[in-house]
């Protein structure tokens, strides 16, 4: 049974944080150990990451005095984690009831050892695919979709988000 810490980082989110977490402690651990939840707080001024005890999460919380950005908070909420897997995620999502063993599942495959990073399909508030992957932005890509000539001969004239 794999490990697993969850870094979120937070700032000024108001209510995302708390449902982002209930969601959290909602999920199905009945294959992997949760070790910590890590809320790194970014200087918030909206009281988002204070009294977040009612939670039964293994939680942690640090409060950093000044908003370092998004990938020093990951880095600062990974750093003492001896966990065998590392879940980076935003405050504003949510996790269905399965959302982290099937990806873990996959993870502890015998034949699936040489895969270092896995990521999910993302669903928005309206249960549509979000689509999460996207091309270097070029001005040709604006101009085929502002002309319709990435729908009509889509294989000439890609998009900019590769779906």
């Amino acid at each position: 049974m794999g490990s697993l810490d969850i870094i979120v980082v937070n700032w000024n989110t108001e209510q995302q944080l708390q449902d982002c977490l209930g969601s959290i402690a909602a999920t199905d651990l009945d294959r992997f150990k949760l070790d910590r939840v890590v809320v790194v707080d970014n200087a918030s001024r909206d009281g988002s990451a204070n009294e977040l005890d009612s939670l039964r999460l293994p939680l942690i919380v640090t409060h950093n005095k000044e908003n370092v950005g998004f990938g020093a908070a990951c880095n600062q909420g990974a750093r003492a984690s001896q966990a065998d897997y590392l879940l980076f995620l935003n405050p504003d999502a949510r996790l269905f009831g399965d959302s982290l063993n099937k990806p873990l599942h996959f993870m502890e495959q015998p034949g699936n050892g040489g895969v270092g990073i896995c990521g999910i399909q993302l669903i928005d508030d309206r249960e549509r695919i979000s689509r999460t992957c996207a091309r270097l932005p070029r001005p040709t890509h604006f101009f085929f979709k502002m002309v319709g000539l990435d729908r009509l001969f889509p294989r000439f004239f890609p998009c900019h988000f590769m779906t």
